[in-house]
């Protein structure tokens, strides 16, 4: 359900209280919150949720680069940013092929575009009050 409906219709709706007679009815999902979400009315302190989901593996180190293995912690969101611009970076160093040139631009074109990307809709989603609204 949209949030924005279920706030216009039930403005109290967040502050049901569990009630073992009902079950859950709907639950809504903020794409600008993507690891949360909320369900109404409020839910007992033991239920059961099915949920489907996919995540990158674990980082396997590989010890012909090293000891060293510190795992990036960065979101999952970021995990083809992070691999377009690790391309980037070596095709860009390995330059004793003529299209490797070529394809760390493409690299970092992708690289770019999506962190771009995901900045802009981050920017949209972030509510930014204009300071300066209503005034004349």
């Amino acid at each position: 359900m949209d949030r924005q409906i279920l706030d216009e219709t039930l403005p109290d709706w967040h502050q049901s209280v569990a009630d073992v007679t009902r079950k859950i009815e709907h639950f809504i999902f903020d794409p600008a919150d993507p690891k949360h979400f909320y369900v109404y009315p409020a839910a007992l302190s033991s239920f059961v949720l099915e949920v489907l989901y996919s995540s990158l593996p674990t980082p396997i180190s590989i010890s012909n680069f090293g000891t060293d293995t510190t795992v990036i912690s960065l979101d999952d969101i970021y995990a083809n940013c992070l691999l377009d611009y690790i391309l980037y970076r070596s095709y860009q160093k390995d330059a004793e092929f003529s299209g490797n040139a070529q394809k760390a631009v493409m690299h970092y074109q992708g690289f770019t575009s999506a962190l771009g990307s995901k900045t802009q809709v981050d920017g949209a989603l972030t509510p930014t009050p204009n300071i300066n609204q209503g005034r004349g």
